[in-house]
């Protein structure tokens, strides 16, 4: 039990980038546009709660290298009406989804 103490004590002390986001989006899909070849943006994602410095939405790149599993996994979410929480950076495009996580709530 000690062990499992010291080991939360250390997380929580050691300071991580994994964990800067630029933005936490949390709530129910509510547009999908899918944009042409020609973007540099596969997807842009609405959710119904306003998130923070991203008021044109969140975008999935083309060019990431998990872009087929994030869209359908954004598309599975929009469809079954799960909670869906994006987590980002902003850059030059916009609002970007780096990891993302489905829920019932």
């Amino acid at each position: 039990m000690k062990r499992k103490i010291a080991l939360a004590l250390l997380a929580i002390a050691l300071p991580s980038q994994a964990w800067a986001w630029d933005f936490v989006g949390l709530g129910h899909i509510t547009s999908i546009y899918m944009a042409n070849a020609s973007n540099s943006y596969g997807m842009i994602v609405n959710l119904d709660a306003k998130v923070q410095n991203c008021p044109n939405g969140i975008y999935l790149s083309r060019t990431d290298a998990n872009y087929t599993l994030y869209s359908s996994a954004l598309l599975s979410g929009y469809l079954s009406g799960k909670v869906i929480t994006l987590f980002g950076g902003i850059d030059s495009v916009g609002c970007r989804i780096v990891d993302m996580s489905l829920s019932n709530t």
